[in-house]
């Protein structure tokens, strides 16, 4: 009898263990990558219309990061990217590798590019707007004076002006003299810049570093330049 017991107790914890233990591993759902969606106040559909009505422009802002540009007159979609600078600035990067800036009000509902001044592009559905609004561009962190120098003499500055001129300076020893250069810069987005002279038109990328507060040239990253509380040269 207790031989009995005894195997009709193994026999249920072989069963008990049989039936906890056949199914251990539960099915595991995929997940699915969520495309990242955007509420900027950018997102939309936007439009100019030249001032005799012979063409209408579009800019899409998509949710996801996309653009697309389309002219009335040219059957063709120049598709890109957007996304955001700063406020209410803004920076469309086309397929082809060209970069706009977009400078938006959001009182009027309306943003320019500063590139084509007569565009004023509007929400689609709003009113156009019958006169030029007034778009404030937020202070560049690159407008200032900036130097860079040692005990050798040799002294570089650049002065970013805030209507997108610039002046250079440059200086080597006590008696060597300092040469003078004058241009224009803009701004490629992503704290990177373009500097480009009026004698050489040799176009220099600078770039800022906002924890670090200095600039930089992208061919030569050793070549640093502080802020600097005085002028270039040809202002001293």
């Amino acid at each position: 009898m207790k031989y009995l017991l005894f195997i009709l107790l193994l026999v249920g914890i072989i069963l008990t263990a049989g039936c906890v233990g056949g199914n251990q591993n539960s099915v595991v759902k995929p997940t699915q990558t969520a495309t990242a969606i955007s509420t900027d106040q950018i997102v939309g559909i936007w439009q100019w219309t030249t001032a005799d009505g012979s063409k209408l422009y579009t800019f899409n802002f998509f949710a996801d990061g996309r653009y697309s540009f389309t002219d009335s007159s040219d059957p063709n979609t120049q598709p890109g990217t957007w996304s955001k600078v700063r406020e209410n600035e803004y920076l469309i990067s086309y397929t082809g590798g060209k970069t706009q800036d977009v400078l938006l009000n959001p009182a009027t509902e309306t943003f320019t590019i500063p590139e084509f001044s007569q565009v004023i592009a509007y929400r689609q559905g709003a009113k156009m707007p019958t006169s030029t609004p007034t778009v404030a561009r937020s202070q560049d962190p690159i407008i200032g004076v900036w130097r860079c120098s040692d005990s050798s003499g040799y002294d570089h500055r650049y002065r970013f002006n805030a209507d997108h001129t610039f002046v250079e300076s440059f200086s080597l020893g006590g008696t060597g003299g300092t040469d003078i250069f004058k241009g224009s810069w803009r701004s490629e987005g992503r704290n990177s810049y373009i500097a480009v002279d009026d004698e050489f038109y040799q176009p220099e990328t600078i770039v800022y570093s906002p924890s670090r507060n200095i600039i930089y040239s992208k061919d030569i990253p050793t070549f640093v330049l502080s802020p600097y509380a005085g002028d270039v040269e040809a202002a001293t």
